[in-house]
């Protein structure tokens, strides 16, 4: 999964990479051995300036292409609780929203044994069209369904948190993730499952609006799943860029 804070946290924190990643020059690059103040004043606008260039450009030279629409062939979500227990599959998704992604705040923690890497930004609208499949129970009603699907999320704020070690390879040092953290808070939610009981009219439109009205808690309910299924997609690209990249490349010092 290409995504915009994904290729941002293990991108953009590489504000320092060679000349052959052909990272583009409109990306500011930061010293850490500036001020505290103005390194995170720099910082902020080279991060919230990748924001742009990943979802119109990409940077296909470390293999993230534009995320403007960014498409997932599969997000699975099981939630096994008292209130909500079911599985959803969302499959060859498309999220919509990324380019106006607005960056709250960025840091470094740089320690001697690694680092550790969190952004926060708000998305004012994001978008999730798919095709769904669902089983289970949602506050002790049934629900099963499978067809077209538009989940809507506005104003989400959206926290990642990465741990890095360091290891030696080639003589070079690179950042092996440790840990990927991510946390998700929309403040409103709309939920439009079709074809729901078989394609029942009454039966689907009832449990659209059963969902819609307790989205939030809904949503909280079924938050570690999404956040698991989310980290889990996203730390494999923050794999895949850390291993090109190497630590000196990453931190201009």
């Amino acid at each position: 999964m290409q995504t915009l804070l994904t290729a941002l946290l293990a991108l953009v924190f590489a504000l320092a990479a060679d000349a052959a990643k052909q990272l583009p020059s409109s990306i500011p690059l930061c010293k850490v051995s500036l001020p505290k103040a103005e390194y995170s004043t720099c910082l902020n606008a080279a991060v919230q300036k990748a924001f742009h260039v990943l979802s119109i450009k990409g940077i296909p030279s470390v293999g993230v292409f534009p995320v403007e629409p960014l498409r997932v062939s599969e997000i699975s979500i099981a939630e096994g609780g008292r209130a909500v227990r079911l599985q959803l599959t969302l499959s060859e998704a498309e999220l919509q929203g990324f380019n106006s992604t607005r960056l709250i705040s960025s840091s470094n923690d740089i320690s001697e044994g690694g680092t550790t890497l969190r952004a926060e930004v708000v998305i004012p609208r994001l978008e999730i069209i798919s095709q769904y499949e669902i089983d289970g129970h949602v506050l002790l009603l049934p629900i099963r369904g499978k067809g077209d699907s538009n989940i809507t999320l506005g104003n989400v704020n959206v926290v990642v948190k990465i741990e890095n070690d360091v290891e030696t390879r080639a003589g070079e040092e690179y950042f092996k993730v440790k840990t990927f953290k991510i946390n998700i808070k929309p403040q409103k939610i709309n939920i439009e499952f079709g074809n729901l009981f078989d394609g029942d009219p009454v039966l689907g439109a009832h449990m659209n609006r059963f969902l819609n009205e307790n989205a939030a808690d809904v949503f909280g309910e079924l938050s570690n799943s999404i956040e698991e299924a989310f980290a889990e997609i996203l730390s494999q690209i923050t794999k895949r860029i850390f291993d090109q990249v190497p630590y000196k490349s990453i931190f201009l010092h």
